[in-house]
C-alpha cells in the first residue's frame, strides 16, 4: 500500500516556471490522497508556501538533505541537520572574503539565511527566493551562532565563476561537496548527503517501509535512490 510520495521539487517536475507550485500538479497531487515529502535545494523557508499549499505534515527535505523537518503550528521544526564543520566554514568564508571581497555570498542554517552585504546580486537572489536574508557584521557572520548546512556563492561573471573553481580545487577542503546549479551558483554542503540515506531517515521519522513509498526526480543526482530501492521493490522514476 502506497503510504509515501517523494517529490523532487523543482522546475520540471512540480514548480512551473516562475518557481511555484503548478496548480495541476497540486491537484494531482491531493488526489492521490498519499502524504507528500518534497525534496528540494532550497531552504525550508522556502519551501513553506508550497508544502502549505500541498497541506503536507509529513517530514520535508531542504538544503539538499541537509535538513529534514516538520512544519509544526506554521514553524520549521529540524528532526536533523547535516552540517559543515565550524571550522572549515570559517576558513573557508574568510578565504573567500579576502580573495574574493565582491563576491555574492551567504550561508544557511536550519532556521536563516544569512549574508553580511546587500548589494545588487544579492537582491536579484532575494527577489528569485521570495526572501530576504537575514543580515549580519562581516565578525558575526564569520562566527555562525548555528550550525551552517550550505553555502551559496554567486559569481558575477564567467571569469570569477572559473576563478572560484580553480579556488576550491587549490583549497581542497576536505568533506566539502561543491556543486554548480543551472543558475551558475555554487552551493556547498556536507560530502556525505545522498538522496538515498535522506530518504532512508524520512523512512525511520515516518515509520514507513520500502513497499509503500515512490519516488519522482529528474536529474542524474537522483539517480543513487533507484539502485538502492530497486531490489526492495521501490516504484521511482527520473525523468532524464
Amino acid at each position: 500500500m502506497l503510504k509515501r510520495l517523494f517529490l523532487q521539487m523543482d522546475d520540471t517536475t512540480v514548480l512551473n516556471w516562475h518557481g511555484q507550485l503548478a496548480s495541476a500538479s497540486v491537484d494531482q497531487v491531493k488526489k492521490l490522497g498519499v502524504p507528500v515529502t518534497l525534496m528540494s535545494s532550497r531552504s525550508a523557508q522556502e519551501m513553506l508556501p508550497l508544502v502549505k499549499q500541498l497541506g503536507a505534515s509529513s517530514a520535508q527535505v531542504a538544503l539538499n538533505g541537509g535538513l529534514i523537518y516538520r512544519l509544526a503550528h506554521g514553524q520549521v521544526q529540524p528532526l536533523l541537520t547535516q552540517a559543515l564543520l565550524k571550522k572549515n566554514v570559517y576558513y573557508l568564508l574568510k578565504s573567500l572574503m579576502t580573495v574574493f571581497p565582491d563576491l555574492c555570498q551567504s550561508y544557511f542554517t536550519a532556521k536563516h539565511w544569512v549574508a553580511y552585504r546587500d548589494d545588487d546580486k544579492m537582491q536579484a537572489i532575494s527577489a528569485t527566493a521570495g526572501m530576504e536574508p537575514l543580515l549580519v557584521g562581516p565578525a558575526a557572520y564569520l562566527h555562525p551562532q548555528l550550525p551552517v548546512i550550505k553555502i551559496q556563492l554567486a559569481p558575477s561573471s564567467t571569469q570569477e565563476r572559473v576563478r572560484l573553481q580553480q579556488f576550491f580545487d587549490y583549497l581542497a577542503i576536505p568533506n566539502f561537496k561543491v556543486q554548480l546549479t543551472v543558475q551558475g551558483v555554487f552551493e556547498i554542503s556536507s560530502q556525505s548527503l545522498n538522496i538515498a540515506s535522506t530518504v532512508q531517515q524520512v523512512m525511520v521519522f515516518d515509520g514507513l517501509h520500502n513497499d509503500e513509498i515512490v519516488g519522482f526526480g529528474e536529474d542524474w543526482n537522483q539517480l543513487p535512490f533507484l539502485p538502492h530501492y530497486n531490489d526492495r521493490q521501490m516504484a521511482a522514476q527520473a525523468a532524464r
